[in-house]
């Protein structure tokens, strides 16, 4: 016995597993919508913390620029950290990106046909908070210093 039963007279389909009834036309005009609302991106976890840095223009447009700002922002963390400090889960990391076109503001920049640069990074904390603050804190004292917006 078929599972759907398709009634020619109404344009609908009766389906005997949930004994409902249903227009596939209207599925399938929504397939975009589920198909954007379920083939999305991994988002990330609760215990995961996420930040970029937009440099500013004379370091966003150069590559090399934005790497030694990287650089840079890196060897600054590790002056401000004891020696001996240890993450909960992963290490403070910083990678370079460059921007999506919704990111890139022409009134910013001189010319939109440059590739723009940024630098983003993931640390899981886990159940530390600890963990969380300090790189809070990290953030504001790096921002009384570099010419950067973090968020």
């Amino acid at each position: 016995m078929p599972l759907y039963i398709y009634l020619e007279d109404h344009n609908l389909t009766y389906c005997q597993l949930c004994n409902d009834v249903f227009c596939w036309a209207l599925l399938s005009s929504c397939r975009d919508l589920m198909e954007s609302i379920f083939n999305r991106p991994p988002s990330i976890s609760e215990d995961t913390l996420q930040y970029i840095v937009f440099p500013s223009p004379e370091h966003a447009c150069s590559e090399a620029s934005c790497a030694a700002l990287g650089t840079r922002i890196e060897a600054m963390i590790l002056e401000l950290l004891p020696k001996s400090f240890l993450w909960h889960r992963d290490a403070f990391e910083l990678k370079m990106y460059p921007y999506l076109p919704h990111e890139a503001s022409p009134s910013t920049y001189a010319s939109s046909s440059e590739k723009k640069w940024k630098l983003e990074g993931r640390m899981r904390v886990g159940d530390s908070i600890n963990d969380e603050w300090c790189v809070v804190w990290l953030w504001k004292e790096l921002t009384k210093t570099l010419d950067i917006a973090v968020r």
